[in-house]
């Protein structure tokens, strides 16, 4: 049997707003799961021509391998072009010093480009209503910008390829029910109810929750996210000018932060542009500040993992951070990291790791505090000395090893 002509519907009037013309080349990426599974037999319905694309990561044995076979089965049934990439997320996230997740989907996404390039088409995944919230819930509880509020969008281009989701505005529940209606079978991943990981939570704990205090709350947020996205893209126009002047020169009036309307929502631009934490926004604007209590003199900085922010008469200057030995006070021949402070060079794509104790740390300028934190980005963690056992050993990841 066929799906709901109302999802189908959906899909067709999502492809034509996202602008994919009626003969473009097509791929689609098919997990196995209801939300692929309903986008594909959707996809039949309208009549379009794709390929389907698979990608199996190597993560959980005889099962992910049965998840290819089975979507194997259905594209013979249906008639449409399958292709198996066959790739390993463990190593990958050894080799990145990433998690598996985040390896699994940039190994899948860099399939799909390739996939796109070849045909000179445009990729469809199966992003959908439910995924939309957890996304936007996701933001508010880490403090995201306006833009993640904002959510995913129907089509986005980044990738360097048409990425196309026809069933963002679809409610899983929608999905699920047409599929089993239509007597359609689909796989199970087990590792989208693993506990561990907070938009597994998200998923099966909140948003039952969310549903029980407040009835139909999808709605109300999801009107906030688009209002929130509309602002993101406004105000990305406004700040262009200064951004490009900062990416050019690596400086930006503090006069600018003074009279612009919005002077959070600028150090928020600049913190994205220049991919710094969330937490830099409030660093950055204490920088400007004339306040007594604000660090506004010139040569007062502070920095990251990746560079160096200053104020230097009456301008805000960022500049990358020279990759170098930071110190040289212990470098172990061996993988033993058995003293408090020591730098150690790397091979491949993160060649340098350096650790300190923070409260012993003799490197630190006079005007700094030298019992500080350090200020943390995506590439520095924080950890209690106190709680860890001496010597630590510097090794690749391993199944099962959570920060």
């Amino acid at each position: 049997m066929k799906l709901t002509r109302a999802i189908v519907k959906s899909v067709a009037d999502a492809l034509k707003r996202a602008g994919v013309e009626a003969g473009q080349t097509l791929i689609v990426g098919v997990s196995g799961g209801a939300d692929s599974m309903a986008l594909l037999y959707a996809l039949q319905a309208t009549g379009r021509d794709f390929h389907v694309v698979h990608v199996e990561h190597g993560l959980r044995g005889e099962d992910s391998l049965e998840d290819a076979r089975f979507v194997e089965r259905i594209c013979n049934l249906l008639g449409c072009p399958y292709h198996l990439v066959a790739v390993d997320a463990t190593a990958e996230a050894a080799q990145r010093g990433k998690g598996v997740q985040e390896a699994a989907r940039h190994l899948r996404y860099a399939a799909f480009a390739e996939f796109a390039a070849r045909h000179g088409a445009a990729v469809l995944t199966a992003h959908h209503g439910d995924d939309q919230l957890e996304t936007r819930l996701l933001h508010i509880m880490r403090g995201g910008s306006l833009s993640g509020l904002g959510g995913m969008a129907l089509r986005s281009d980044e990738r360097g390829f048409p990425l196309v989701r026809p069933l963002l505005e679809t409610p899983r529940a929608e999905l699920i029910a047409a599929l089993t209606e239509a007597g359609h079978s689909w796989r199970e991943d087990a590792s989208n109810t693993d506990p561990h990981y907070l938009r597994s939570r998200i998923r099966h704990e909140l948003l039952p929750l969310l549903r029980d205090l407040q009835p139909g709350f999808e709605g109300p947020l999801g009107r906030l996210g688009e209002r929130a996205g509309e602002a993101a893209k406004a105000i990305e126009v406004q700040f262009a000018p200064l951004l490009q002047h900062l990416k050019a020169t690596g400086k930006i009036p503090v006069e600018a932060f003074k009279t612009s309307p919005a002077p959070r929502l600028l150090a928020d631009a600049i913190v994205r542009e220049f991919q710094l934490g969330a937490q830099h926004v409030e660093a950055l604007l204490a920088l400007t500040s004339d306040s007594n209590s604000a660090p506004n003199t010139t040569g007062s900085a502070f920095e990251t993992a990746g560079h160096r922010i200053s104020r230097t008469r009456g301008h805000i200057k960022i500049h990358a951070r020279a990759r170098g030995i930071r110190d040289n006070r212990s470098k172990p021949g061996n993988n033993d990291i058995a003293t408090k402070a020591a730098t150690i060079e790397l091979k491949g794509t993160h060649p340098l790791l350096t650790w300190t104790d923070v409260k012993h740390d003799c490197k630190h300028d006079a005007k700094h505090d030298p019992g500080r934190a350090i200020d943390p980005d995506m590439r520095t963690a924080q950890l209690d000395s106190d709680t860890l056992k001496w010597p630590l050993t510097l090794r690749p990841w391993k199944a099962g090893d959570r920060l």
